[in-house]
């Protein structure tokens, strides 16, 4: 038991942004595995984007663990989210180019199905926590007997 309430008294606000890029990731996961389940949007969806979304929670979380790997967590977020959101552009670009073959415009926006909206704000909500938590300490940094004199 004080190996783990150690563990969470050692951390900073890095590794909590980095749970937040994790858990950012699993919501996007879950809406875009419910929204491209409708019959009309199932050709849109792909394994591929679910694939790289799964990779970032799992190393996101799994190289959060230990004092050597903690620095690349975040980045390991934002990398595999962002191969996922070019698999899901790759994947969705005859919707958009349907969608937006007249221009992009507010009304072709508005038009938007919920599960490409909800995805690209989800994303962009992902990149921005995974690079804050990037530029952030992920623990504390212990002193050692030669450092504490």
């Amino acid at each position: 038991m004080n190996l783990v309430k150690d563990f969470f008294k050692s951390r900073r606000i890095g590794f909590y942004l980095t749970v937040a890029a994790v858990i950012l990731a699993l919501v996007q996961l879950i809406v875009y595995a419910a929204a491209f389940s409708a019959s009309d949007f199932i050709r849109y969806k792909h394994w591929s984007v679910i694939l790289f979304s799964v990779f970032a929670m799992l190393f996101g979380l799994g190289l959060g663990l230990t004092r050597w790997t903690e620095p690349f967590a975040p980045l390991a977020v934002f990398v595999f989210e962002l191969i996922s959101f070019l698999m899901f552009a790759k994947y969705g670009y005859m919707y958009f180019s349907e969608l937006f073959f007249a221009g992009v415009t507010a009304e072709a926006v508005s038009q938007m199905y919920y599960g490409y909206m909800a995805s690209i704000v989800l994303y962009v909500l992902i990149w921005g926590v995974s690079i804050a938590a990037f530029f952030t300490h992920q623990s504390k940094k212990m002193k050692t007997g030669a450092e504490a004199v």
